[in-house]
C-alpha cells in the first residue's frame, strides 16, 4: 500500500472516531476498505483476532522505524499515532478519500471487539471455512 494512503487512513480514524487506531483496529479497518474496493496488495490470513496481514504489520513497523509513526501501549492496545512532523502535513487519501472517510464514518460507533467479530465472519465466509 502506498505509505501516504496508510498515513491518511490512520489520521482519518483519529479525525472521524476521535482516537488513533490500535493495531487490531487498523488491521480490520484496512481489511474492510479492501473488501469495499480500496486498491491494496495486502494479503490476509486467519489469526488469533480474525483477518491479519503480515505485510501491513511490516509497513507499520517500517514507518515506525523511519519516524513517521509512533506506537504507544495503553491499557488495552498498541495505539498507532502519527509522529508530530507527519501530523502537521498529513497526506490526503487522494482518489480513495471518499471511500476511506465514508467507511470510517460507518464504523465510528463500532467497537474494536465488534469490528473483530464482523471481519472474522466476513473472512470465514469468503474463505469457505
Amino acid at each position: 500500500m502506498n505509505e501516504q494512503l496508510l498515513l491518511s487512513i490512520i489520521e482519518s480514524v483519529n479525525t472521524i472516531k476521535g482516537h488513533y487506531p490500535g493495531k487490531k483496529e487498523l488491521q480490520k479497518t484496512i481489511y474492510l476498505l479492501q473488501k469495499k474496493g480500496l486498491l491494496s496488495d495486502y494479503s490476509y490470513r486467519f489469526y488469533f483476532y480474525g483477518p491479519y496481514s503480515d505485510a501491513l504489520d511490516e509497513d507499520i513497523q517500517r514507518l515506525t522505524i523511519q519516524g513517521a509513526l509512533e506506537i504507544h501501549q495503553d491499557e488495552y492496545t498498541h495505539r498507532i499515532t502519527l509522529a508530530e512532523p507527519v501530523r502537521r502535513a498529513v497526506p490526503t487519501a487522494g482518489d480513495a478519500a471518499e471511500l476511506v472517510q465514508g467507511t470510517i464514518s460507518d464504523l465510528r460507533k463500532i467497537s474494536p471487539a465488534h469490528l473483530e467479530l464482523m471481519t472474522t465472519i466476513i473472512f470465514l465466509l469468503d474463505n469457505h471455512m
